[in-house]
Parts: C-alpha cells; structure tokens; sequence
C-alpha cells in the first residue's frame, strides 16, 4: 500500500532550516572554546618576562670603574638574550645556549671587564668622559614567545676640581653697615660646581648672591664656576662679634667641598685717657704690664664706665703762681656776651638800659676777680688748674 502523506517540498540546492540551526550552535561552540584556549595561553606570554630595571649611576668621577646592573623575572621561562647598548650602538651580548657566550663590540669610550660581566653585571674600566650617554639594558625571552623589554638609564663621567673653593674679595674686619662684597670660585671642573654661599651656617638669602656665567677653558674644556655675595652687613649677623661665611662647591654626590672665612666686627677703639698722659700713642692704647692694647679691645667692663680715667679732672693746685693770667675763661666771655642788648637805644627798650648797665657792671666785677687761669694739655688729658693765692687785703681765697 503506498503511502500518501505529504512531504515538504524545498527548493534545489536549499537546505533545510534545521541543518542552519545545527551549524549555528557548532561554530558558536567552536568559538568559545578557541577563545578559552586563548585565554589560557595569553597569560604565560604576558607575565613571563616583566619587571626588568636597570641600575645606571648618574654621576662617577673620570678613571673609575663602573658597575651597570640589569635585573628581570623570567617567571619560569628560559633566557634568549642581554644586549647592551649606548645610544642606539650595541656594545655588548650575552646569550647563553652559544658559545662563547659572551660577546663584546668595540665602542669609543666602553671598556668591559670580560671576567666579571655576566647576564645581570656589566663592568665598565677607567671610564672617561667619552664614556657619558645613555645605556640601555634589553632582555629577550627565549621560544616560544621571544618576548622582550628594554630598560634606559642615564651615566655622567665628571671632572672634579682639584682643589677647594676660593674665596676672594672679603675682609677680615667690617663694620655694621659697611658692605660686604666678594666671589667664591671653584676651577677646572666638568660639568661646572654648583656653589652655594652661607652665613652663619645658614645658606645666604638669594637676594645677596651674585651669579656669573661659568667661563671655560679652551684648551681643557674644562669648565671654572665664579658666583659673587652683596649684603650690607647688620648687627644681626656677627654673633659674639664674629660672622662667618662660608662658600661650598657641589658636583653631584661625587663632589663636596668648602672655604669659609670668619669675619670680626670692626668696633671703634677705646683708649684710656690715663695711658695717654702716661706717654701712649695714638694708635692703640696699653695695660698695665705695660703690653698694648689692640685697638678694638674695649678693658672695661660697662660697671667701669664711671673709672677717673675716662673723666677731665679739675685739679686745685695750692702752689701759688705769681705771673699774669693767661687766659679768661672762655665761656663766660661768651655768656657776657650774650648778655649784652643790641640796639639799646632802640625806643622799646629805653627802659631796659638801667637794668642793662648794672649787670654789664658786675660781670666786670666778677671778671676782675677770676683767679689766675692755666690751661695746659697733656695726651688727650685736659686739666684745669686752678691757683689758689691768697688776695692782698687778706680775705679768703675764691673758690
């Protein structure tokens, strides 16, 4: 018996809508797992080679020799290679599975120590100032996935001066509001020093420093550093009368060194009025034992300041003096003359005239009457001696 359901009729060459569908879910299938799969292998090629650094010194002295340092985590994979380069020059290679393992490659101003540079240390002799640059350090994973990173570090070969810092210009001796003006130098270095003024351990306030150009050496190329200090000096900056100053000369951390000057006040000289009449000169007075005193010496303490040889001594001299007087004491004659009224016949003081001639007549009195007067001096000593002879009716002597 035939059977007479019907069945679907599709077109040629189309497929069936559920052939669609299974193969829809096949490759949905497919490319999930390949994304799975490269997932799991995408983290084994990131983190196998990371944290790679180098260690350059920024600044050694010429001659000396230099240790660069290359560090890295493989994290389990093998090493392919170290290179070395300066600039953009590879100098130096180290890879392990040849042989020899290590390779060298001239370049101007790189001298390796072979016996003590391996994967990680790179030792570099008498480094010279062709020796400065940068050197970077790159690190390659070996197969499968040959990953590499590159590290950059920066070296400076110095000249350091071979002597300390000058200081020219500043005096031994100021006083309170002189200026203070003077330079620090510091020669034939490379790169210049930096130099730096201090005050009284304290760096200088910028407003004082001068700074000059560094001048360099035509024959050496090497490099003279000059920076000037301007201040007017206060009573703030000597400190139990001193002021130190201090100049300091830096290169780096390779290079330190420093000039200082200790500066006295300049304070005016004080002379004892007796040394002078006892025969001392001008310039300086002197102690007791006879030894000088130097001019900014004060020997008193401030209770002493009331001591007779700081005051002008009035003497009574009891010997009588028989010669003419000298001189008149000058300032009475000034007062008498203050006392005089010009113009006296002015009408407004017509009435003032009586009064005027009495006192002018007893100041002549009083004038007749002065004891014979000696001025004399001695040193810087003035002393007033006053005679005390007896008048001729027999009274007592003016005081």
């Amino acid at each position: 018996m035939i059977s007479t359901k019907a069945r679907p009729v599709t077109a040629v060459g189309r497929r069936p809508p559920e052939l669609h569908q299974k193969n829809r879910a096949s490759s949905s299938r497919l490319a999930l797992l390949v994304g799975l799969y490269v997932l799991l292998l995408l983290p084994s090629v990131i983190v196998a080679l990371r944290d790679v650094q180098v260690s350059v010194p920024p600044a050694v002295r010429r001659g000396e020799t230099v240790t660069l340092l290359c560090f890295y985590d493989l994290d389990g994979e093998s090493l392919y290679a170290v290179k070395w380069y300066k600039g953009r020059r590879e100098f130096y290679r180290y890879t392990p599975n040849e042989s020899p393992p290590l390779k060298i490659f001239p370049t101007q101003g790189v001298m390796i120590k072979r016996s003590a540079s391996n994967e990680s240390h790179l030792v570099l002799l008498d480094v010279s100032m062709a020796s400065s640059g940068k050197y970077s350090c790159e690190v390659s994973a070996d197969a499968p996935s040959f990953h590499t990173l590159i590290k950059t570090g920066d070296l400076e070969v110095c000249e350091v001066p071979k002597h300390v810092p000058t200081i020219h210009g500043i005096r031994s001796r100021y006083r309170i509001g002189d200026i203070i003006r003077g330079n620090c130098s510091s020669h034939n270095a490379r790169p210049p020093a930096n130099i730096t003024w201090y005050i009284n351990e304290a760096q200088a306030n910028p407003s004082y420093i001068r700074t000059h150009k560094p001048f360099r050496e035509r024959k050496s190329d090497l490099e003279t550093s000059l920076v000037g200090i301007h201040f007017v000096a206060s009573s703030h900056h000597f400190i139990n009368g001193k002021l130190k100053i201090r100049c300091t000369a830096r290169i780096h951390d390779i290079y330190l060194q420093s000039t200082e000057r200790s500066v006295d006040e300049d304070r005016p000289r004080v002379i004892s009025a007796a040394s002078s009449a006892n025969g001392g000169n001008a310039g300086g007075g002197s102690s007791e034992n006879g030894k000088p005193i130097p001019y900014d010496h004060f020997p008193y303490g401030e209770n002493e300041l009331d001591r007779k040889d700081y005051m002008t001594h009035l003497q009574g001299d009891m010997a009588a003096s028989g010669g003419a007087p000298v001189a008149r004491p000058t300032l009475l004659m000034s007062l008498l003359g203050r006392l005089q009224l010009p113009s006296i016949n002015h009408p407004s003081r017509t009435a003032l005239a009586p009064l005027g001639t009495t006192v002018l007549a007893l100041a002549g009195r009083l004038v007749s009457l002065w004891p014979l007067t000696k001025h004399f001096v001695t040193g810087r000593t003035v002393r007033l001696v006053l005679p005390m002879k007896p008048s001729s009716r027999g009274s007592s002597p003016v005081a």
